[in-house]
């Protein structure tokens, strides 16, 4: 039997012979409005021969294939194919058959679109499922964080870096706990507004705790130096600033900063005249020192 044309094959369908079907998809895979046809003919054995010879399903067929709502043919196909496209994923999400969900999101990560449904399907296990082996896009993080869900964002941010303006709003939203647990799985922050937040936030753990492994932009190491915190400044001189917050540095005129700063780095052009406009003698005789070698 070989293949036959489109206006054959509704013809076929019309007719309604399981035999002269079955004999048919064993061998031909249908057109796409043939097969939106016989998705919607709805025999479930037919459905499952013509999956089973591996037939991918037409874009256009998968909305009727999966309001059909058969379980055992939803997951064939999930098995059989590498995944759907987003509307498809919504409609699957939506649909919201748990053992369906489990075995899409085992073999293929959703669509942005797909992930705000599956956020707001609001079940535990599938959402540590999905974040065990992908992250989230930054519309669906923006949708996790107004939810509000501690146990939710705890489990993310510990698995995931939030992306652009969402880590910002995360500083924003300032729970304490769920930022120690950001750090503690961060090398850096994504963003250098983050960053400025972060460190405008004020807060003597969180800032010390990143710190200790994680150096800033400009703007920040700024905001750090006008906080004032000894502590915290003391803590970040391992790292070499930037020139004009050497300048920043040096104009808050701590000398127990400067001295150690001056140990370990040299300053930029700039930040020396200052330093020399100061008029600090041990100050001075450091950066000449530094000069001369």
């Amino acid at each position: 039997m070989g293949k036959k044309t489109c206006e054959q094959e509704l013809d076929m369908i019309a007719r309604g012979n399981h035999d002269e079907i079955m004999a048919y998809i064993a061998k031909c895979c249908f057109d796409e409005k043939s097969e939106i046809a016989f998705v919607k003919r709805g025999n479930h054995d037919e459905i499952m021969l013509y999956l089973l010879i591996e037939h991918k399903l037409y874009k256009r067929a998968l909305p009727a294939f999966i309001k059909r709502g058969n379980h055992d043919e939803i997951m064939a196909y999930i098995i059989l194919n590498d995944g759907l496209d987003e509307k498809s994923e919504i409609a699957l999400v939506k649909r919201g058959n748990h053992g369906e969900i489990m075995a899409y999101i085992a073999k293929n990560p959703l669509g942005k679109q797909a992930q705000i449904a599956f956020i707001e399907r609001d079940n535990r296990e599938e959402f540590n499922a999905y974040i065990n082996e992908y992250c989230f896009s930054a519309a669906a993080e923006k949708v996790l964080l107004q939810r509000d869900n501690h146990d939710e964002i705890m489990a993310y941010v510990a698995k995931c870096p939030l992306r652009g303006e969402v880590e910002v709003a995360f500083f924003e939203r300032g729970n304490h706990e769920e930022i120690m647990a950001y750090i503690a799985t961060k090398c850096s922050f994504e963003d250098e507004k983050s960053e400025i937040a972060f460190v405008k936030r004020g807060n003597h753990e969180e800032i010390m705790a990143y710190i200790g492994r994680n150096y800033f932009c400009l703007e920040a190491e700024i905001a750090l130096i006008e906080r004032g915190n000894h502590d915290e400044i003391m803590s970040y001189i391992p790292q070499p600033f930037e020139e004009e917050a050497e300048i920043a540095l040096i104009k808050r005129g701590n000398h127990k900063e400067i001295m150690a700063y001056l140990k370990q780095h040299k300053l930029g052009d700039k930040a020396g005249a200052a330093l020399v406009e100061r008029g600090n003698a041990e100050e001075i005789a450091a950066y000449k020192k530094q000069t001369e070698n």
